[in-house]
């Protein structure tokens, strides 16, 4: 910088006016006057001291206040409220949802109800109540075949697609298959609503339905349905009727071949033999069989 010593005097305003009137003439004094001139139009503003004083004690006295988040309460409570219909729901769900008891091929299951009744369930058979409502109303359907000890108390019903027993406190057999309805009374009495019809059953005495035609009461001996000691017994029973039973108690498939399936049979087999059980339902009827698998039986005759 060529005019250091003019610059420092001109700022300081020191220079002379021969001084000034060289210094002028310089490119350093068009660009510091440029500059020096738009510095001055920049002002301070005012400070007044004891009004910052004031306002600085002014706060440091002043209480703290602690910002607060507001919530919208409103939208809990829909929630909460959602979520105690949705868990009422599930309880009243859990409470009220029926006890189904289902049995497999070859197999019997003892149930015991709220009132310590008794209820074997035979194979392929399907059993369903309320607990929650039994104290009030003693009432459940049946799929397939049952041997009920009821304890007495309030009417006890089952339900089944082609028929309704009623009783207060006996043993009974119910049995409810395709085309078939039967209920043998082994103490007591019951009430049998079928096919239009209203039929008292007294102990030793039973009643079947075959494909919609009551047979009419009949009576039989004993104190127990066979299939409970591993026997069934048929009594003028469509054959059909028999060679079902057999393939529930050993699991296996039946095919026939020109056999009468309409024909009645009387007589029984056993549940531990399966061959011998065969023996017992075809020599009666004259026909034969040949157990292709142990799944699969052909009945014929020639």
């Amino acid at each position: 910088m060529e005019n250091k010593d003019l610059i420092s005097k001109w700022l300081n305003n020191e220079l002379d006016a021969r001084e000034l009137e060289e210094f002028k003439k310089t490119s350093d004094y068009r660009a510091y006057r440029s500059i020096v001139e738009n510095a001055a139009k920049f002002k301070r503003p005012p400070f007044d001291e004891q009004k910052a004083l004031q306002d600085l004690k002014a706060r440091l006295s002043a209480p703290k206040e602690t910002p607060v988040k507001k919530l919208n309460f409103s939208k809990y409570y829909k929630i909460a409220a959602v979520l105690v219909v949705i868990i009422s729901s599930g309880i009243f769900f859990l409470m009220n949802r029926p006890e189904v008891i289902s049995t497999q091929n070859s197999e019997i299951a003892v149930v015991e109800l709220p009132d310590k009744s008794v209820v074997k369930l035979n194979a392929d058979s399907r059993l369903k109540y309320r607990p929650s409502k039994w104290e009030k109303q003693r009432k459940l359907q049946l799929e397939g075949e049952a041997f009920f000890e009821v304890e007495k108390g309030k009417k006890f019903t089952v339900e089944t697609d082609q028929g309704e027993v009623s009783v207060l406190g006996t043993k009974f057999n119910v049995k409810d298959r395709k085309d078939y309805f039967e209920v043998y009374c082994y103490e007591g009495a019951v009430k049998v609503k079928v096919s239009n019809r209203e039929i008292i059953l007294q102990k030793g005495s039973s009643v079947k339905v075959v494909a919609g035609d009551v047979l009419g009461v009949k009576a039989f001996e004993g104190n127990n349905p066979g299939w409970t000691v591993n026997e069934s017994y048929f009594d003028a029973v469509p054959f059909i009727q028999v060679v079902t039973e057999l393939e529930r108690q050993f699991d296996v498939k039946i095919e026939t071949r020109n056999v009468d399936l309409s024909q009645r049979f009387t007589g029984s087999f056993s549940h531990k033999n399966k061959e011998i059980a065969l023996k017992a339902i075809t020599i009666p009827l004259k026909i034969e069989y040949k157990i292709v698998s142990a799944q699969k039986v052909i009945l014929y005759e020639e």
